[in-house]
């Protein structure tokens, strides 16, 4: 079969009601017709999904082979992908390859990395991958397929390195430049092709003082190069006159005079939400913005999350293949106060370019955990809804209004985008994650008053009545439904958790979540909020991790235990653990 003609095409999910999942019947309709049209056709499935065997009698019956492609780290960690046992037992006519260690954007750099440590830590991963597989299949693993699809140089070189023969990327057309490891591909369950490929986008933010954070963000947005959009920034009750600090008007021309000659947008509106008093109705503002809207995609962004000048092709993309999409955007910096990491105005100003290898990512760190282990596939998650943050959402307006807009009931922080994203999961909506619809989250040049009492240095009880309130309501108007009432009492739990400053804080280090450095470190600034005086590593090969270093760095005041089998841990290991301060207690 010739490789530079015949189509490869990709797939992920066989036989589920999920978006970007295919039935088995199209997708035996499908590769009949790439047979037809070129004489052969190349298969892979991504993230090993345990699904993909129901696509095994359609390949036979077609006479086809194919590659999943699995990422090491969720194998046997997640329901949502095969484990070692799965992987062996497939039909010899499947093939497994690697899908990278731990599922990451090999496009982005971790806050505090330089070029050198990004491509270390990506040589680490591939290489940790292949030895990985290989030693729970015991045969040879030669191929790679770059999460997402990306495959930037550093990619390349790390799956290069680590003794990969070929890897495969995502492409539009089958259009190759001859390296083996930038094999492309093309996705196999697109979908139909939109009947309007850049639907009119309106993007809603609202505001309530904080002017410098605010004016870089609304620079940012009339700088897009997308062709069809509105700006509206809704006034919560800001005691500046926004539009005076704001100067929409001067930032409009600003954008069509820029040398890539862009029209900017159609119009920037600073309006105020009636009634509004500065006391924090983020929902309200937004239900208000969108009734002002002119086009029919609502994009949802907080008064202090940037984007670069592409981001809305990237909803685009989404909003005009699925009309009941309900697209979750990436938040990097959610967590500003942990461990100092934070985006900085001036940071975030003086990069022409904010995508992730410009600018660090800092995790989403509350939604990284679940992400892993479903590699971002959130359709197949019982409880999507927890996930919609209204700081960087979107949707078609005519799905909003089907479930009656944001409640207003509401006041405060908190919870009228769980209720949203709950109504809306009810509706069908179709929940769709996004690491290309990034965000970067800015933290404030001086201190404000904290909205989010989840933030606050010093909580007690008093600080959560007003979460507390949210609850009430959000329990009220979901009364007899167990995914809100288990969501409910897991707060709950989390407010008595902090306001009861436990002794000890601990992170299992197993798991597609628990891998992750950051996962780690966001727990060692958890344990840092809630006055916690031990923090425990638990978990096999906690030795081993090259990454020990870093968290007991972070970890600085916390005694550090490292709690192992007795005998697990060899005499050099343990006085690496002694050196670094870090107690060792086996048992």
């Amino acid at each position: 079969m010739d490789e530079s003609s015949t189509p490869h095409l990709l797939f992920h999910v066989v036989g589920e009601p999920v978006p970007g999942a295919i039935s088995t019947d199209a997708l035996k309709d499908r590769l009949e017709a790439e047979i037809g049209a070129h004489g052969g056709v190349r298969v892979s499935f991504d993230d090993a999904h345990p699904s993909i065997r129901r696509a095994t009698p359609v390949l036979k019956s077609l006479g086809l082979t194919a590659t999943v492609f699995a990422a090491s780290a969720h194998v046997g960690e997640t329901e949502h992908s095969l484990d070692a046992a799965g992987l062996r037992g497939l039909d010899p006519l499947w093939t497994v390859g690697s899908h990278a260690h731990r599922h990451e954007r090999m496009g982005w750099r971790q806050y505090g990395e330089d070029e050198a440590a990004w491509k270390a830590r990506l040589a680490r991963g591939a290489a940790a991958s292949k030895e990985s597989l290989e030693s729970m299949l015991g045969r040879p693993v030669e191929a790679f397929a770059y999460p997402f699809g990306e495959a930037p140089a550093s990619a390349r070189e790390a799956a290069r390195e680590a003794g990969f023969g070929s890897a495969y990327t995502v492409d539009g057309s089958m259009a190759w430049d001859g390296d083996a490891m930038g094999r492309p591909r093309i996705d196999g369950a697109g979908g139909a092709e939109p009947d309007e490929a850049t639907p009119g986008i309106s993007v809603i933010v609202p505001a309530c003082d904080r002017v410098e954070v605010l004016a870089e963000v609304v620079r940012r947005l009339v700088g897009q190069s997308y062709p069809r959009y509105e700006v509206i920034v809704v006034d919560d009750g800001s005691e500046a006159d926004l539009a005076a600090a704001l100067q929409p008007e001067r930032l409009v021309a600003a954008a069509r005079a820029d040398e890539r000659g862009w029209d900017g947008p159609a119009a920037v509106r600073i309006v105020r939400l009636p009634g509004s008093d500065g006391r924090f109705r983020a929902g309200q503002a937004r239900q208000f913005g969108a009734s002002l809207a002119r086009y029919e995609v609502l994009a949802f962004l907080d008064a202090d999350v940037a984007v670069d000048q592409d981001f809305l092709w990237h909803l685009a993309w989404v909003h005009a293949r699925d009309r009941r999409a309900v697209l979750l955007g990436y938040l990097s910096g959610y967590n500003l106060q942990d461990l100092g990491w934070r985006h900085e105005v001036a940071d975030v100003a003086r990069a022409d370019r904010i995508t992730g290898d410009v600018v660090p990512v800092i995790p989403d760190r509350s939604r990284e955990p679940v992400l892993a282990g479903c590699l971002d596939n959130v359709a197949l998650l019982d409880d999507p809804w927890t996930l919609a943050y209204t700081g960087n959402l979107s949707l078609r307006r005519d799905l909003l209004n089907e479930v009656g807009g944001f409640a207003t009931e509401f006041a405060g922080w908190g919870f009228e985008d769980v209720d949203l994203g709950f109504r809306l999961w009810k509706a069908g909506g179709r929940f769709v994650f996004s690491r290309f619809a990034l965000g970067y989250h800015l933290a404030d040049p001086v201190p404000v008053p904290l909205s989010n009492p989840f933030r606050d240095p010093s909580p007690n009880r008093e600080t959560f009545a007003g979460v507390e309130a949210n609850l009430a309501t959000l329990a009220k108007r979901h009364a007899g439904e167990a995914g809100i009432e288990g969501f409910c009492a897991s707060v709950r739990a989390d407010i008595g958790e902090i306001c009861s400053a436990p002794y000890t804080v601990g992170v299992r280090i197993e798991g597609p979540g628990g891998f992750s450095t950051q996962r780690i470190l966001d727990r060692v600034a958890y344990a840092h909020r809630v006055g916690a005086k031990e923090f425990y590593l638990l978990g096999r090969g906690a030795a081993d991790r090259e990454d020990l270093g870093e968290v007991v760095d972070a970890a600085r005041g916390l005694q550090v235990v490292l709690e192992a089998e007795a005998g697990s841990v060899g005499v050099e290991a343990a006085e690496r653990l002694d050196g670094w301060g870090i107690e060792l207690r086996e048992g």
